[in-house]
């Protein structure tokens, strides 16, 4: 609560401190770890938050929401082979995560994977939460490689489905002109 507040108010070189100090004295709670780990993406402070969720990693390598919050992180930080790594062990151990499955997608788009990045795409279509992401994203990879019939046909079918302007809604659209 005082991270924020501190945040809130300006401070925010305070509140980092303040978050590292009592994360470092509490570490032995992963509830601490958890939540510094969530303040510090929030913040957009992805290696302090790598940080924190390699710390949990390291007393439950198993745990797949984790293991998919530290993929995302890695996105983010733009470690996409790391990225894709973390998240393929989140889908070895739970196949049906469909975030683990979109974030890894993501991550081989980025790196320029497109047959892995169109596979995981193509599982995402089938999931009605996921459709207009996987659209999206296979738009993203015929425009890499410059298919245009696919990529009228996937963008098209994106923005017929959205229902605001959305910043991905404005990409496509530019793509599509």
């Amino acid at each position: 609560i005082r991270t924020v507040a501190l945040r809130r108010t300006g401070q925010t070189n305070e509140a980092v401190a303040y978050l590292d100090q009592f994360a470092s004295t509490h570490q032995q709670a992963n509830e601490v770890l958890v939540t510094a780990a969530d303040l510090c993406a929030t913040a957009g402070l992805f290696p302090a938050e790598l940080k924190w969720r390699g710390l949990l990693l390291q007393r439950d390598p198993n745990r797949v929401d984790w293991l998919v919050k530290q993929g995302l992180a890695e996105l983010r930080q733009g470690e996409l082979k790391v990225a894709m790594l973390t998240l393929t062990r989140a889908l070895t151990l739970l196949p049906t995560d469909d975030n683990a499955r979109l974030f890894r997608a993501i991550a081989a788009l980025q790196s320029g994977r497109f047959d892995d990045a169109r596979s995981d795409y193509q599982e995402l279509l089938k999931k009605p939460d996921f459709s207009q992401s996987a659209l999206f994203g296979l738009g993203g990879i015929a425009w890499r490689e410059r298919d245009t019939n696919a990529l009228i046909q996937y963008y098209q079918t994106f923005l017929s489905n959205s229902t605001a302007l959305t910043p991905r809604a404005a990409v496509a659209s530019q793509r599509l002109k």
